[in-house]
This record gives structure tokens, sequence and C-alpha cells, in this order.
């Protein structure tokens, strides 16, 4: 789901254009840390100054896809805390259920595990291809 799509879910839930502000990462992958990650770093600042109360987002696992998950546990404290809710297509968070707190982790953690698999998967038949190659 591109940012416009998301906007027009934004909009179809009822959202105003006025209610919106868009924080993106563009170019910088979703397993590097907050401080690399400007969009997601303004969005913690929005969340920890109050002038949030809904996160929209295409997919959780886009988000956070760090291994050590140390981010997305800050994440879930500001959520908690300031009461923000997280909305994807799928699934409304409400973060002072922990078992949402928990979903929400394993869906981060399940993308962290998939990305280490995937690059794995690369590395290993990049190699293979090498060596037959020699």
């Amino acid at each position: 789901m591109q940012p416009v799509d998301l906007i027009t879910f934004a909009g179809q839930l009822g959202f105003s254009d006025e209610q919106m502000i868009v924080f993106e990462d563009t170019s910088v992958p979703g397993d590097s840390s907050t401080d690399e990650r400007d969009g997601l770093s303004r969005l913690m600042d929005a969340i920890t100054q109050g002038t949030i109360q809904t996160v929209l987002v295409a997919n959780e696992r886009r988000l956070f896809r760090h291994r050590d998950a140390v981010d997305v546990n800050a994440f879930l404290r500001l959520c908690a805390e300031y009461d923000v809710a997280v909305i994807t297509p799928q699934i409304i968070y409400d973060f002072s259920n922990p078992f949402m707190m928990q979903l929400f982790r394993f869906q981060c953690q399940e993308a962290a595990t998939m990305l280490a698999q995937r690059v794995r998967f690369r590395l290993s038949t990049g190699m293979k291809t090498e060596n037959h190659n020699r």
C-alpha cells in the first residue's frame, strides 16, 4: 500500500485532511534503528507531544524489522502511555490490551525473522553460484 492509498484509507475511516500527518521513511530499511529513520523519529516525537492519537500504517511489519525489538518495545510503551491506537487495514491495535501488544510485537518479530531468512538465503545462494562459477 502506497502513502496515497493509506491517505484514501484514512479518509474512508472518517479522518479529514487536516487530521492527517504523513511520516514516511524513504530509502531507509525497516531494520534500521529509530535514530536512522527520520519519519519514525518524528512519529514518536509527535506521540510524546500528544499531537496524534491514532497511527495508520499499511502493515505493522513495515514499521519495525529489527531483530532485537528495542524500538518496537519503545513504540509500544509510548502508544500505551499516550493512549495511541494503531490501525492497519486488517486490525485496530489498542495497546491498553496486553494481547494486542503481544500480537503487534509478534508481527514485527516475524517480519525481522523473515528478513533475516531472506538475507541468509540470498547470501547462501550467491555463495553457491559464485563457488560453482569458479
